[in-house]
């Protein structure tokens, strides 16, 4: 085996390990006796794994300086909140890309997904895994069930990332039976645990990956993928300002996304806003009626802003507008992708879970291109266009 399929093989070995390690967190299997040391047993040797890679693997000086200057900041920020074994292994998979088909991760990603929801599914129907004890109980007594994760929520949610992904690696491939089959799933998974948000981006990425594909466009929509994400952080930003100022529209705001709003505002005066993150226990419920201590920011990029501070949310705002004008995103299935997780995002949790949401490694690809003259053109017009 040659250094290059040595490198892509230990890429691929520590990818699945993570997502694997990852997913599994977020389901009752957390409580058995052997989650614990197998997680961390799990993210130590993709870790090591990766570490291993990143020598095996040649760079440039420029790749070297870009790595060292987001490690170092890295480092910091994972110093600061204390989440070793979830940003420590983000940070090695996105500096590792270089050889690395994000097409081909992409797919690994979506096998191993329905592998876990699948097992998930047979062990939570076959009273394996029970109802979560953070059961949630709706007004008029309707109890939103887990199916075997840590949230009623979590199912769908996962679901939908799986659809939206799924679509992304099957292109124009993909068959009216395969999308029919996903609106059978998702409106299951509706019914069972009410989640709005998931089975409505769900079904709008199902009705848009049909006019799509049967309409045969290929055009990538280029102010989607520089601009989505942006724009969807102007978009809280905007709602929660409307709501701070007091105006009576921000109460309705609030009504419509449950809350969102008035916990965003609360976490912004207790915790403020931070260069390099802080250590946040976020509340959560952990038995029936225990909403009252419930303090989690469900916005993606409010809750990193708080979490993980200033530095990693530009970086990310930055970071997917560069990655919009790189070769790697011109498709209209990459411009689906992103619509969708952008605007899922912004009052909802998932774009720093690597399980959820495997298109935070594109944003692996500005190292590799961070001198280019077409990533430089879009924001930083000072840089020297230059091909690594």
């Amino acid at each position: 085996m040659d250094r290059i399929n040595l490198s892509r093989l230990l890429y691929y070995i520590s990818f699945i390990l993570i997502i694997f390690s990852d997913f599994l967190s977020r389901t009752l299997f957390k409580k058995l006796n052997i989650y614990d040391p197998l997680y961390k047993a799990s993210i130590i040797a993709a870790c090591l794994i990766l570490i291993v890679k990143f020598f095996i693997d040649t760079h440039t000086k420029k790749e070297i300086i870009s790595y060292s200057a987001f490690l170092v900041v890295g480092l910091g920020v994972t110093i600061n909140v204390g989440s070793y074994y979830v940003l420590l292994p983000m940070m090695l998979l996105l500096v590792n890309l270089r050889n690395i088909d994000i097409e081909k991760i992409i797919k690994i990603w979506v096998i191993e997904i329905i592998i876990m929801m699948l097992i998930v599914a047979f062990s939570y129907y076959q009273g394996i895994l029970g109802e979560s004890p953070r059961l949630s109980l709706r007004s008029d007594g309707f109890i939103r069930r887990s199916l075997g994760y840590e949230y009623s929520t979590f199912s769908a949610n996962y679901f939908l990332h799986l659809s939206v992904f799924y679509i992304y690696m099957r292109k124009n491939k993909i068959r009216l039976l395969e999308l029919i089959v996903m609106v059978l799933i998702s409106s299951y998974l509706f019914t069972i645990t009410d989640t709005n948000s998931a089975y409505i981006f769900n079904t709008v990425v199902i009705v848009l990956a049909f006019l799509i594909r049967f309409n045969k466009r290929s055009k990538p929509i280029s102010i989607i993928n520089k601009y989505i994400v942006p724009f969807s952080v102007l978009l809280v930003g905007i709602s929660l300002y409307i709501y701070r100022s007091g105006m009576e529209i921000g109460d309705e705001l609030n009504k419509l996304l449950t809350g969102r709003l008035s916990l965003a505002s609360d976490a912004w005066d207790i915790y403020g806003i931070t260069l390099l993150g802080q250590k946040i226990r976020w509340v959560v419920e952990n038995e029936w009626l225990s909403q009252l201590r419930y303090d989690y920011v469900d916005s993606s990029y409010l809750n990193i802003l708080f979490s993980y501070g200033l530095i990693v949310v530009i970086f990310i705002i930055i970071g997917y507008s560069i990655v919009g004008s790189l070769e790697i995103s011109n498709n209209i299935y990459y411009s689906l992708m992103i619509l969708i997780i952008a605007l899922h995002s912004a009052y909802d949790p998932q774009l720093l879970e690597i399980s959820a949401n495997p298109s935070i490694l594109f944003l692996g690809y500005l190292f590799l291109n961070l001198f280019n003259s077409l990533t430089s053109s879009l924001i930083f017009p000072f840089f020297k266009a230059s091909v690594v």
